[in-house]
């Protein structure tokens, strides 16, 4: 057959029977040179993928030529995306951790053709795995997450992903609404002030993040879990990490006041005396800081010390001369 296939290298009959031949001797560097001389030779696309086939089991179980094997079975879904041996041969090498992600993008397209959504979140996770770039590892998380909540209708499961994804990037809004979303749907919110408060704790959020997140945090608790004392104590980690945040004061006031909470309310009436600039601005919270602890605390040597603070700002303010008057006479 080698003399009749040196006078005609073309001769299909001469190479189908050495293919049988070095089937039966088991020599497989031979068979593999000639099936890939008969892939050169044949036109019929079922024979070409038949033919892909047999070279791709071949590279994989005799001559242990993995990446070979891989490269061919992609030729094969590329002519045939529905050929279920090479399918199943590419699933099986996924296992294989040298040749995961390089299958995994071949089996992606089928995957999404087929509406697989299980397989195609277990392929996104390996690609999760390799990604070296920040922002694709963040798209590969949303898309799983999203694959559990339509396909597989597990918003648990979403959840937990896209915490993931936070983690990642906390400063991602559409991770973090994503969040709040599912954690309104799922009555999660536990779950997710929880999250919110170990990535603020981690070490690496900067001053905006940390504002932005225990701002949340502290929303979060007050309107949801109705839990005014952890809401307050966010509110001040906001206050510990930005001096001057008067959103977070005015939200600890008014939530003292509902509380009733009158020690702690002119504590934070007095530490919004150093957040404005005005006199005015100053002068009324003094005012204010005073009459509660005249009116609701009882405790008028306080209050003088409040008026001074006013006489220190404005030492011609007649209506704190005329108060502390009042109070020493008292």
């Amino acid at each position: 057959y080698k003399e009749v296939l040196s006078q005609d290298d073309a001769n299909q009959a001469a190479l189908r029977s050495l293919d049988r031949l070095y089937l039966q001797q088991q020599k497989w560097t031979d068979l593999s040179e000639n099936l890939q001389r008969q892939l050169v030779l044949t036109q019929e696309p079922t024979e070409i993928v038949e033919l892909l086939v047999r070279l791709g089991a071949l590279r994989e179980k005799q001559l242990n030529e993995i990446g070979a094997a891989v490269e061919t079975y992609r030729e094969v879904l590329e002519r045939d995306a529905m050929n279920e041996p090479a399918l199943l041969a590419l699933e099986n090498l996924i296992k294989l951790p040298d040749h995961e992600l390089n299958v995994a993008g071949i089996l992606e397209p089928i995957y999404k053709q087929r509406a697989d959504w299980a397989k195609l979140v277990f392929v996104y996770e390996i690609m999760v795995k390799h990604s070296l770039d920040p922002l694709r590892k963040i798209e590969l998380l949303h898309e799983i997450a999203r694959l559990f909540e339509e396909g597989g209708e597990d918003g648990l499961a979403a959840f937990q992903t896209f915490a993931r994804a936070l983690r990642e990037d906390p400063t991602r809004e559409d991770t973090q609404k994503h969040l709040e979303r599912l954690a309104r749907v799922l009555d999660r919110w536990q779950d997710l002030v929880n999250l919110y408060t170990e990535v603020v704790e981690d070490g690496g959020a900067d001053i905006e993040l940390q504002v932005h997140l225990w701002t949340r945090i502290a929303q979060i608790y007050e309107t949801e879990l109705a839990n005014n004392d952890q809401a307050a104590m966010a509110y001040h980690r906001v206050i510990k990490a930005d001096t001057t945040n008067l959103a977070a004061a005015n939200a600890l006031e008014a939530l003292y006041f509902r509380t009733d909470a009158h020690q702690k309310l002119v504590e934070v009436v007095l530490a919004k005396v150093e957040m404005v600039n005005e006199v005015p601005e100053k002068k009324g919270l003094y005012f204010k800081a005073a009459r509660l602890y005249v009116e609701v605390l009882g405790n008028p040597d306080k209050a003088i010390e409040v008026y001074k603070g006013i006489l220190d700002t404005d030492g011609n303010d007649t209506t704190a001369i005329n108060s502390l008057e009042q109070l020493f006479i008292d």
